[in-house]
């Protein structure tokens, strides 16, 4: 992979094109789409990506990880 080529997760492919909020749960090292149904619901020991696009896509994002107690990574 040359220098000026990135890699992009496909988790990640896409993401903040409308306005609204998406979530990831970070299950064995990988980011896995957290089902709209599942919103709000955040459990111990996992860690979470969440993005907010509040405006017009592309002119604001709200980018948050969200590591709840006892989580692999959190460092003690």
């Amino acid at each position: 992979m040359s220098s000026s080529t990135k890699y992009v997760d496909p988790a990640f492919q896409g993401v903040g094109q409308k306005v609204g909020t998406e979530i990831w749960r970070i299950e064995n090292f990988q980011p896995v789409p957290l089902p709209k149904s599942d919103y709000g619901k955040f459990y111990s020991g996992d860690t979470y990506i969440i993005l907010q696009v509040p405006f017009p896509p592309l002119l604001s994002l709200f980018l948050f990880c969200l590591m709840v107690k006892d989580c692999a990574f959190l460092l003690t």
